[in-house]
């Protein structure tokens, strides 16, 4: 039986073609694991970026001592970034002594010193504050509530000088019951 001439070579190019698509298979394989570790790192950073913009807000609501001006910003570093962290108020009352109403913004920022000083992910977070004016009632510097008793052989020595805050009423230095000296005395 003779040979056609259409049959002649055919495995050749079909092992060629089946080489080429699997190599492009493989190509599309490993851009898409390439893909997948990128968009993982990227979570990960993001999940960072949150935990700064947390830590710089919560660092900025523990460090402030007396009630922020408006627009007060503060640049927070922590561990792997930092936070800028801004304060507007949003309720000012006319009452020196009422509560103010703020929002507290903080922008998490991840840096990585060997990926250069641009943030490779950004995350921002705000609450509302309020500012609660600290107020506190002082009976006197020291109070003895059920009053001075005086032990045998030993004694009392108890000094205070009357002082007023900021032009308040005055307050004693020493607070005790109405018959303390007839404690002492009796004993």
């Amino acid at each position: 039986m003779s040979r056609r001439r259409s049959d002649a070579g055919f495995a050749l190019p079909l092992v060629v073609f089946l080489i080429g698509v699997m190599t492009l298979m493989l190509t599309a394989g490993f851009a898409r694991v390439a893909g997948d570790r990128r968009l993982a790192h990227s979570s990960g950073d993001a999940v960072s970026a949150l935990a700064i913009a947390k830590s710089g807000l919560h660092s900025y609501l523990s460090t402030q001592a007396t009630r922020p001006p408006d627009g007060d910003a503060q640049r927070i570093n922590v561990t792997g970034g930092f936070a800028d962290v801004v304060a507007y108020a949003v309720r000012k009352p006319s009452d020196t002594l009422a509560n103010w109403l703020f929002i507290v913004r903080s922008t998490g920022r991840v840096i990585e010193p060997t990926l250069g000083a641009d943030p490779q992910a950004v995350r921002t977070i705000a609450q509302y504050t309020q500012w609660q004016t600290g107020r506190m009632d002082i009976r006197g510097a020291f109070t003895a509530a059920n009053g001075l008793k005086k032990k045998s052989g030993g004694t009392i020595d108890v000094r205070g000088a009357d002082q007023s805050t900021c032009g308040g009423p005055t307050v004693p230095g020493v607070r005790v019951p109405q018959n303390w000296q007839q404690d002492i005395a009796g004993v």
